[in-house]
């Protein structure tokens, strides 16, 4: 699947030595996550060739576990999780362990991908979509894709 989005070479966490455990610890670029992001915001549809089913994307993008917690603060975290997906007010979102993030809005159409290089800013996801359509603003690893 990653060959025709033109990923390329990306590396996971391994374990035992040798067996990619494939759930978690994907370590490829900022431009990488971008791409996967706007995969899932056409619905698996990459450059008119199917990649991923309809349905799969359906059921990867909606709850499938809860998350109320009473004592979280941050409404976001309370929406839910999919298939690696976090639930969010607006659409959904994929985090990494030192504060990545990849952000899908499809009802506007647009996701946004973070890389923050210090985990002070773990887990906070800031929105600033550029309307004129993708770029990498080579400071923080921002990336936004449109349609």
């Amino acid at each position: 699947m990653l060959d025709p989005l033109g990923i390329g070479e990306v590396g996971w966490q391994q374990y035992p030595n040798g067996r990619d455990i494939g759930y978690s610890g994907l370590h490829a670029t900022t431009d990488a996550i971008a791409r996967l992001g706007l995969l899932y915001l056409q619905r698996g549809v990459w450059n008119g060739q199917r990649l991923l089913s309809e349905e799969w994307v359906a059921q990867a993008t909606r709850v499938q576990v809860e998350t109320e917690t009473p004592n979280q603060p941050n409404p976001d975290w309370r929406q839910g999780y999919g298939f690696q997906f976090w639930m969010s007010r607006h659409g959904y979102r994929g985090d990494g362990a030192y504060g990545q993030f990849c952000v899908v809005l499809p009802e506007t159409g647009r996701g946004d991908r973070h890389h923050r290089r210090d985990r002070e800013h773990a887990g906070h996801p800031r929105l600033g979509m550029d309307p004129s359509g993708a770029r990498d603003d080579g400071h923080n690893g921002r990336t936004v894709a449109g349609r």
